[in-house]
């Protein structure tokens, strides 16, 4: 027992600041090895999660065209929260800071304290190809801000659309 002690508080410190500058990306995809649950696995995810939503995105979206987007959690469990979010499809970007973007995928770098709910502001471009479907992906983790990965709360959402 005396040699299991430091092996265990390893874990705990890799565990807590494996990813400091953010989850890995592709962590929004909840098939994805390195998903947001590998690291933060106490409770059980909650997938189509009725407390995440992104505003902005229009039911039929122009090829090209330039959208707003506001994401956000809407939950009192959270002390502070962080996001991720992959498209399969078009280009994303922020002016927002401790958010950084590659492509089609985007993601917080540092936790936002929750109060009341938290968003993030960022702006997506769809792709030029017309009659495309475009699926997002998105994951928030519901932190208790102990920076551990004990007692977080991941929720997951994707949502689709369509380019005309």
């Amino acid at each position: 027992m005396r040699h299991s002690i430091p092996w265990i508080t390893t874990f705990l410190v890799n565990a807590a600041f494996a990813f400091p500058e953010g989850a890995p990306w592709g962590a929004a995809n909840p098939d994805s090895e390195q998903s947001c649950p590998a690291c933060h696995f106490d409770y059980d995810v909650i997938p189509n999660s009725e407390y995440l939503l992104i505003e902005g995105i229009p039911d039929k979206p122009a090829a090209g065209t330039t959208y707003d987007l506001v994401v956000s959690l809407e939950s009192v469990d959270a002390l502070t929260a962080g996001f991720q979010m992959l498209a399969s499809g078009g280009q994303f970007a922020s002016m927002e800071r401790h958010i950084e973007y590659a492509g089609s995928a985007i993601r917080s770098t540092k936790p936002a304290t929750n109060s009341d709910g938290v968003s993030w502001s960022l702006v997506w471009t769809a792709p030029n190809q017309p009659n495309t479907s475009v699926i997002f992906y998105l994951a928030v983790m519901g932190a208790n801000g102990d920076g551990s990965p004990f007692g977080d709360r991941i929720h997951f959402r994707s949502f689709e659309t369509f380019i005309e």
